[in-house]
């Protein structure tokens, strides 16, 4: 008879051991992840981040209140204006000269006239002021006068109302 001490076929079958599968532990990985994720997004960032929606609701009722009483005390010329005007005070930059309606503002005067020549308008002029070179229209001396002329810029022309320092 035959010896059987070493078994059957070659020495290295007996320690075989099926691989390991990684495909399930990739798998509840990415799930944890992507739960993680939904729920800091969708559940803990609102309840953290939360801002009542009702305010904006009450502050959006009373800009149309505000915007109703405006309107109707407006004067012709404001009502065809295309830029909301605000009422804020700057620091004096000199002796004022008047008002004018100010079409662009640029850092280099070669730009600004470039500029003043693309509009195609008469009576547009380049000033300095601050260091800036602002293409403006007629000055005039009182800010009904040049409001007054912003009524009269072609249509699709932006521009708004500054003081022009000499």
């Amino acid at each position: 008879m035959r010896n059987r001490r070493y078994g059957r076929g070659f020495a290295g079958n007996s320690r075989r051991r099926p691989k390991p599968s990684y495909l399930p532990v990739i798998l509840i990985l990415c799930l944890s992840v992507g739960c993680g994720y939904a729920t800091a997004k969708y559940v803990v960032d609102p309840v953290v981040n939360y801002v009542p929606q009702i305010g904006e609701k009450v502050a959006e009722k009373q800009a149309d209140k505000d915007s109703k009483k405006e309107s109707k005390e407006s004067s012709a010329a404001k009502e065809t204006t295309r830029v909301v005007e605000d009422n804020v005070k700057v620091k004096n930059a000199g002796k004022l000269k008047g008002y004018a309606v100010q079409l662009g503002c640029y850092s280099d005067q070669a730009a600004a006239e470039k500029a003043r020549k693309a509009a195609k308008q008469d009576g547009l002029q380049v000033v300095e002021q601050s260091g800036m070179y602002k293409v403006v229209g007629t000055i005039c001396k009182t800010q009904e006068e040049a409001r007054s002329e912003m009524a009269g810029l072609p249509e699709g022309t932006k521009g708004f109302v500054t003081e022009v320092y000499e």
